[in-house]
């Protein structure tokens, strides 16, 4: 996982995932825009380990993938852990999706799109 540049905004870092991942979302490919009020389309930064908990790998970009607002919500706390997400982002990520009861659904590997 690479390291940024000490001092770096939470905008400069965004910024710099969306150029890695080129807007698109690293699970479905679809292209993302910034300011929308579709959850399908809204582009967001998720960090595969919670910033909260993992405040050392805020602006670590191995750690931070682009994902639409609902994919993002999917993997986390409010989406009820759905989607889970495994790897280096700056190489390649494991999705995997789960039912509401814990029954896999399927997996998915994305590289990292540089």
């Amino acid at each position: 996982m690479k390291k940024n540049r000490h001092g770096e905004s939470d905008a400069e870092f965004r910024a710099l995932i969306w150029e890695r991942d080129r807007g698109r979302s690293r699970l479905t490919g679809r292209r993302l825009i910034k300011d929308t009020d579709d959850w399908l389309l809204r582009g967001d930064v998720c960090h595969i380990k919670p910033k909260g908990a993992y405040p050392e790998l805020r602006h670590v970009s191995g750690n931070a993938v682009l994902l639409s607002r609902n994919e993002h919500i999917q993997s986390d706390g409010r989406g009820g852990y759905l989607l889970k997400i495994e790897g280096d982002a700056d190489a390649e990520l494991l999705f995997r999706r789960y039912d509401r009861s814990g029954l896999l659904l399927w997996e998915k590997r994305s590289p990292c799109p540089r």
